[in-house]
């Protein structure tokens, strides 16, 4: 019975192959969206995650950066640093603005960072210099060729026109990019006097993270203090809720296709071969036999199709870093063990109507001609 049903199967080549292509395309909406949201999703985080201090220090009921506001008196910077356990402190100014450049504009975190800071400016350089002066402004690498500037150009911010010094490399996403720019200017941008957004603190050798922000929330008023894995989970998660709806929508719309096409092939298959299975009644094989048949047919389709995908996802994610740099893909094991079980349901839901199609078949079909 099992050579009948992989027989059966290959009988025609070309209809197995176009049909498990569509399946495999089908599942490959629903990976290449999943690489998409989650490539981006890491882009947001980039810069809690490259900095990475051992403590975030923020404006009480803070939480984050991506989408958030902070404001916290500079003389709390003092306070910090008298914190036992502490081993430096830096402070920066944060905003969420529009960078234009050329004729493009481009949501943005605008780092401001004072004279000499090098601990929380880009963490790698493509050109340029890697520190902002007056006047000066610090921009992703992908962001200068969108935008066809280079060194030396102007971009505005917040209606302030700055000179580019440097491109960054790894700081920019479809969501949003990093620009760089002096602490003084971003306090002229924000009117802000006495304040920072966000303190990095951090801590001496052999000093628990949790224990010191724990000690920096006791001994400072009015701030929240979180380790840089808290601070950085925050964000992630923050990034999830806003695209999972939409993740969701594309799944079921790539399983709702995928089922469909199988469901349809294997209907054509078992319509074509309804004098076959009557053969087989009349012989004498039963109905588990045939219905077993007739999901190992679903199942091959389906996961030959879900191997289409994940390799025509593997040539799409390299040819997107060859020819569209700008779009962040991140293929997980997660996603992969999804789509997986997704083609499972897939297999088994597409051999119901050919099961019922089986059993309609009566063996007297084999004496007819």
């Amino acid at each position: 019975m099992f050579r009948w049903t992989i027989k059966s199967l290959v009988s025609e080549p070309l209809n197995f192959f176009l049909t498990s292509l569509v399946v495999g395309i089908a599942l490959l909406l629903v990976i290449f969206f999943e690489a998409v949201f989650h490539g981006e999703s890491q882009k947001i985080i980039a810069y809690p995650q490259n900095i990475n201090p051992d403590v975030w220090v923020m404006q009480r009921g803070v939480f984050n950066m991506h989408m958030a506001t902070s404001f916290i008196w500079d003389w709390k910077k003092d306070r910090v640093e008298e914190v036992e356990g502490v081993a430096d402190v830096t402070p920066i100014l944060y905003l969420n603005s529009i960078v234009e450049a050329g004729s493009r504009h481009w949501f943005s975190f605008v780092v401001g960072l004072k004279q000499g800071n090098k601990r929380a400016g880009p963490w790698s350089m493509a050109t340029g210099s890697s520190h902002p002066g007056k006047g000066e402004a610090i921009i992703p690498e992908l962001l200068g060729m969108i935008a066809n500037v280079m060194l030396g150009d102007t971009i505005r911010i917040a209606n302030k026109t700055f000179t580019i010094v440097g491109f960054s490399k790894d700081t920019f996403s479809m969501a949003n990019s990093i620009a760089f720019i002096s602490y003084a200017d971003l306090r002229d941008i924000m009117s802000l006097s006495g304040s920072d957004s966000y303190l990095l603190v951090d801590a001496e050798p052999g000093v628990d993270p949790s224990l010191l922000a724990q000690r920096i929330k006791e001994n400072v008023s009015k701030v929240n203090a979180l380790t840089s894995a808290e601070f950085i989970k925050n964000d992630r998660e923050l990034a999830l809720q806003m695209g999972v709806e939409l993740i969701g929508i594309m799944t079921i719309v790539g399983t709702c296709l995928a089922v469909s096409l199988v469901i349809f092939m294997l209907y054509m298959f078992m319509e074509k071969r309804r004098r076959d299975i009557a053969i087989l009644k009349a012989l004498g094989f039963g109905k588990f036999a045939i219905i077993s048949s007739a999901i190992i047919q679903a199942f091959c389709i389906t996961m030959t199709g879900l191997v289409t995908a994940v390799i025509l996802m593997y040539t799409a994610d390299f040819l997107t870093d060859a020819f569209y740099p700008q779009v962040s893909m991140l293929i997980t094991p997660e996603s992969l063990m999804r789509v997986g079980l997704v083609s499972l349901l897939i297999a088994v839901f597409a051999s119901l109507i050919p099961i019922c199609q089986t059993m309609k078949v009566d063996p007297l079909l084999a004496f007819q001609r």
